[in-house]
């Protein structure tokens, strides 16, 4: 067996330890691959480092080489990978492969193979028969599967049934459904956490469910204490109500990452939400119906006095709920904030250039909105943010020569979007 062998060995051996992906990138650094030692490296860092901090928004805009491991995807063309199995894009987490994708329970071959030669941790199944998760469950190598995806577009009773019952599944801690569009969702989802395998989950996504939220959070509110920091809920119908049960059943005083993409959460909602939001640190509003008046809790409320990240894409917030932003004392923490199209004008702009967050800044999405150039003459004119490592603007309202001034005050820190 060679050196290289016997340090991939021990990547296997401890898939959760960075201490030996450390190892094989310092042989590699020693023996003429500085480059792959280095990108290594970084990816132990970005596992590590908070999505709003400057190293991951580096690699989200400047090294995306980093984020992809687009120069090693080579690599990975395991040429006996047993179909139809695949890696999941982005093909890296921690400087190696980290996941692969398959049809259904029945297609094991392709995890068989490829847990021998990657550090798998995550599985990505589509639809089987309930006697195929049966016997997908009894895989003693489940115990090293740290995130699970349900792919496929049917009921995830059976597939749950089969996962919370196994003896192998201890070490799950995310769990990702793609399709719960399904009237008894509330009750699977309480069953689920009734269960070990529940109460050990700390991050739990669910989309498309159209309106069966608020039976949800309450069945799993309702089935005992659990470690939900985790929450992402994509066009699952959220609104007031759905609100309301999650602040009153607890789980809003322990969530830190709430995404609610595409739900209608709407102005009485987002005043609920406000009430019970201590200890978000991430936030993903993206079209969820807000307007100017939907803004208001979220600056005057203390309780997002620890928000780090705040995204409110697609809603017509207004240079008015920009202001409200913008002064808030509540909101000096924010270290990434995404306005694209939410109809930030020239005054929205001014507002934010002179906002208490605007020191701290990382990342700034303003793209889709009427900047033109009195508005960029406020971020000419403006004090920059020490830590700023992506601001993206709109290119269509700006001349060439305002465009270069721009680029030579922000350097590499300004991208452009149409």
């Amino acid at each position: 067996m060679s050196t290289l062998d016997a340090l991939r060995k021990a990547v296997l051996a401890s898939p959760d330890d960075d201490l030996p992906r450390l190892v094989f990138a310092d042989y590699l650094e020693e023996n003429a691959d500085p480059d792959r030692a280095e990108f290594i490296r970084a990816q132990i860092q970005l596992a590590n480092t908070p999505e709003y901090e400057p190293f991951a928004v580096l690699c989200k805009t400047r090294r995306r080489d980093w984020l992809t491991g687009e120069p090693w995807v080579e690599e990975l063309h395991h040429p006996t990978l047993p179909l139809p199995g695949k890696l999941p894009d982005p093909y890296f987490r921690r400087g190696f492969a980290w996941g692969v994708r398959v049809a259904g329970p029945s297609h094991t071959a392709a995890i068989n193979y490829l847990r021998t030669v990657e550090p798998i941790d995550s599985l990505w199944v589509g639809t089987g028969t309930l006697d195929q998760w049966r016997e997908f469950a009894t895989n003693p190598w489940l115990c090293l599967i740290r995130r699970f995806t349900l792919d496929g577009l049917s009921s995830p009773n059976e597939p749950l049934r089969c996962l919370r019952e196994s003896p192998h599944t201890t070490g799950v801690t995310s769990l990702r459904l793609e399709y719960t569009n399904v009237a008894s969702i509330g009750f699977i989802i309480g069953e689920l956490f009734a269960t070990p395998l529940g109460k050990q989950l700390t991050s739990l996504a669910m989309r498309l469910g159209y309106g069966h939220t608020d039976e949800t959070l309450e069945a799993i509110a309702e089935n005992g204490p659990n470690r939900l920091a985790d929450l992402d809920l994509y066009r699952m119908g959220f609104g007031p109500a759905a609100a309301r049960v999650f602040v009153d059943s607890g789980l809003a005083s322990q969530t830190e990452v709430l995404r609610l993409v595409g739900n209608p959460l709407m102005r009485p909602g987002m005043a609920i939400l406000a009430t019970a939001a201590d200890r978000i640190r991430i936030l993903d509003l993206t079209e969820t119906m807000l307007d100017t008046k939907a803004v208001e809790p979220l600056a005057h409320s203390p309780t997002f006095a620890g928000l780090r990240k705040l995204w409110l894409t697609e809603n017509k917030i207004g240079s008015e709920g920009i202001k409200l932003l913008a002064r808030s004392p509540h909101l000096a923490g924010l270290r990434s904030l995404g306005l694209e199209n939410t109809g930030c004008d020239n005054a929205g702009v001014r507002f934010l250039t002179r906002g208490t967050f605007w020191p701290n800044l990382v990342e700034l999405d303003l793209r889709r909105n009427l900047i033109s150039e009195p508005g960029a003459k406020h971020l000419l004119t403006a004090r920059p943010a020490p830590d700023l490592t992506s601001l993206v603007l709109p290119t269509r309202n700006l001349t060439d020569r305002m465009r270069a001034e721009l680029t030579a005050k922000f350097g590499d820190v300004l991208s452009w979007a149409e």
